[in-house]
């Protein structure tokens, strides 16, 4: 369960540590070549983003595991990348999408790892093929939409997996211990903030969307409570997504699609992403709920069908992602330490720490590092007052944590773990 008081990080901070990480990655990596080091346009406009790969390397998004599968996934299906350009995946390193693939794309020939890694969360005995007509044998699905217009969509024809239709990132199927059959769709979050602007489209989009939602949201056997708010309330996101995948959940288990005896909604998201968890941004919301989970379980007429995973788990020491995986998405751990830490926990705690100060200090201060370009640089005048401050400040600190850092703390713990010496 992802609590309502994270004490991890406040919002920004998450992101901002995240967009930190990915930098030092994509600095320190062996798994990009050397131009997709470079900055990139996002969506071929504005300026070069450093967060952004050069567009040509845009396939290097997907992690080396990941890589294959994925591209040959979303060409199978017909699945549109978000964000990417001339059919290549998404070129942004905080990509949602990205990572949601990089995670489950080498999984799906392996239902023991789908099963090791959701199974804290999901009553699952055995993974099953999901039966996607695009390749039938695969155990996970990217951006389903349902095998039939659930949702009134797209009248007249099938619709388009991942554009113009509530479509799940991912879904999975599975057998329960009691002989059940379900099916998991999967929302992945990664570092979504939601500020309450009102959906695009204006007045008109709205009247499509009442026209098009309003009698399956009345229903009496909606999965949504009517009595708490009115349609027009869930107009605003995270809601408006929320209601429309857990209607597809709903009318696909109504229509035992794929042989589902129940299906439910997997929020994949890190619980240090504070601003996610707190986007509830509309005066009808008070007193449902203090955090986005609590509030939509509240909404639920059988909140079961509801399931909340924490990402960080895939960086966990035990799990069954790809060492490059946990380097890269690391941070998706909580910095603070709980109390009741096991010596398990805290291992992990050491390994993510230290691999993470492995890949900051060599972009800060490495050969090449934007440190040293300041040392060499022959003169600071055309530098700001202002931004010469802040980088002052800045360093100031880089040199205090150095100095607490203590080399010598270090090698004792590396000469407590060398092998003792033959005699």
């Amino acid at each position: 369960m992802i609590p309502s008081e994270v004490d991890a990080m406040t919002s920004n901070q998450f992101r901002e540590v995240a967009a930190e990480c990915a930098l030092a990655w994509k600095h320190a990596t062996g798994a990009l070549p050397d131009g997709a080091r470079s900055e990139g346009l996002y969506r071929e406009m504005g300026e070069p983003l450093a967060l952004c790969l050069p567009n040509q390397f845009a396939e290097y998004n997907l992690l080396p595991d990941a890589r294959t599968a994925g591209i040959a996934a979303f060409a199978g299906a017909g699945i549109p990348w978000h964000h990417g350009v001339g059919g290549r995946p998404g070129n942004h390193l905080l990509s949602s999408q990205i990572q949601c693939v990089n995670a489950l794309a080498p999984m799906i020939e392996r239902p023991e790892a789908l099963r090791a890694t959701f199974g804290a969360v999901l009553d699952i005995e055995a993974v099953l093929p999901f039966g996607d007509p695009t390749n039938p044998d695969a155990h996970v699905a990217f951006e389903w939409v349902g095998l039939a217009d659930h949702l009134n969509e797209h009248p007249g024809g099938a619709g388009t997996r991942g554009a113009n239709n509530t479509s799940a990132d991912a879904a999975i199927r599975y057998r329960t211990p009691a002989g059940l059959t379900e099916v998991a769709l999967i929302e992945w979050k990664y570092v979504e903030q939601y500020h309450g602007g009102p959906l695009s489209g204006g007045a008109a989009s709205n009247e499509t969307r009442r026209e098009r939602y309003q009698p399956l949201f009345e229903d009496p056997d909606s999965p949504v409570r009517v009595d708490r708010l009115r349609l027009d309330d869930f107009f605003v996101e995270p809601l408006y997504q929320l209601l429309r995948l857990q209607l597809l959940a709903w009318r696909m288990e109504a229509a035992k699609e794929l042989g589902a005896d129940r299906v439910r909604l997997l929020y994949a998201a890190p619980s240090g992403n504070e601003r996610l968890w707190r986007s509830l941004h509309r005066p009808p919301y008070v007193g449902l709920g203090d955090d986005l989970p609590t509030l939509w379980a509240t909404l639920l007429r059988r909140p079961d069908r509801f399931v909340l995973f924490d990402t960080a788990a895939l960086v966990a020491a035990d799990a069954v992602t790809s060492s490059e995986f946990k380097a890269r998405y690391g941070h998706l751990v909580s910095n603070a330490a709980p109390a009741n830490d096991t010596r398990a926990d805290l291992e992990q705690r050491a390994r993510s720490a230290v691999g993470w100060a492995v890949t900051v200090f060599r972009r800060v201060g490495g050969e090449g590092g934007v440190l040293e370009q300041v040392l060499d640089s022959p003169s600071l005048d055309r530098c700001p007052t202002d931004l010469l401050e802040e980088l002052t400040a800045r360093a100031e600190e880089a040199a205090e944590l150095a100095r607490r850092l203590r080399a010598e703390e270090v090698a004792r713990v590396l000469d407590r773990l060398s092998p003792p010496s033959a005699e």
